[in-house]
């Protein structure tokens, strides 16, 4: 089943090995026992669990958003499904994270290796203790999962990347990573500016400086170019391809497909003259 969290992830690996599946950069990661895996925001990702495999999962949020409750940060598409690829991601995947005030990126790889597992065995079950007793929330507990934590983001090499002049390249890492992903997947802009790294405000400013509109505009010649190859090429319901590229229905996709296509998905299949608007420049 394929999901994306609104937090991140710290998964030890207890017993046996589980596969973590990126679809979005064609591969993914073998978790074998005493490993660490961390699975940032965002990540569209797809798990395949061993039966005989024992593994614990902890959620934190770095931007201390108290509103995530248990379960909540998890958005799963229970519709849709990844196949594994078997290709491992080696090295494994880095990720960014990234705050609003500072001058500095953080690079952390997404699957390490502790030098003792056995501790780390011990300090996750305390946290699986704390849960369990309900104290999860005393400042005791929270002290001691910010030591977990720390004690993780010191076990290996931390890389500082300076944000100066990056804005840009934060961009079209984005968009080779929305390129990669499923059109159906939900984007708002928040959620894009947090995957890049950038203020909300400062990513509207430098998406438009690369690509000439904005994003709700670029995201739709995307997903309408996507259908309009699916209208080429299957024999598909008209329905069921605004699906497939994330309109929750068959009115919605029909007016942005006339607004970017220059006329009706119906038309555009059967081949009528059209005049298309993608790649057009668009006002704010």
């Amino acid at each position: 089943m394929l999901r994306s969290l609104l937090d991140f992830e710290l998964v030890f690996q207890l017993e046996g090995e589980d596969w973590f599946e990126f679809p979005w950069l064609n591969g993914g990661i073998s978790v074998k026992e005493g490993m660490i895996a961390l699975i940032p925001p965002g990540a569209l990702h797809s798990q395949a669990l061993n039966p005989n495999s024992k593994h614990i999962a902890i959620h934190f949020d770095l931007q201390a958003n108290k509103a995530l409750k248990p379960f909540d940060m998890i958005q799963a598409f229970r519709e849709r499904k990844a196949e594994p690829s078997d290709i491992v991601l080696s090295p494994p995947p880095i990720t960014r994270i990234s705050y609003a005030d500072s001058s500095e990126d953080l690079l952390i790889p997404m699957l390490i290796k502790p030098a003792q597992p056995e501790i780390w065995r011990d300090r996750f079950m305390q946290l699986v203790d704390m849960w369990s007793l309900g104290e999860q929330d005393l400042l005791g507990s929270q002290m001691k999962f910010i030591s977990v934590l720390t004690s993780f983001f010191a076990s290996f090499e931390l890389k500082n990347v300076s944000m100066q002049n990056s804005a840009e390249a934060r961009i079209k890492e984005f968009l080779a990573h929305l390129s990669a992903m499923p059109l159906w997947q939900p984007w708002s802009v928040a959620k894009m500016a947090n995957y890049a790294g950038l203020s909300e405000s400062r990513f509207r400013v430098v998406f438009k400086e690369v690509t000439g509109t904005v994003p709700r505009a670029y995201l739709e010649n995307l997903r309408i170019a996507g259908a309009a190859r699916l209208l080429r090429e299957t024999s598909g319901r008209i329905g069921d391809i605004a699906k497939e590229v994330g309109y929750a229905d068959q009115m919605s996709f029909s007016k942005a497909f006339r607004r970017v296509m220059g006329c009706m998905p119906r038309d555009y299949r059967s081949g009528q003259p059209y005049e298309t608007n993608i790649g057009k420049k668009k006002a704010v």
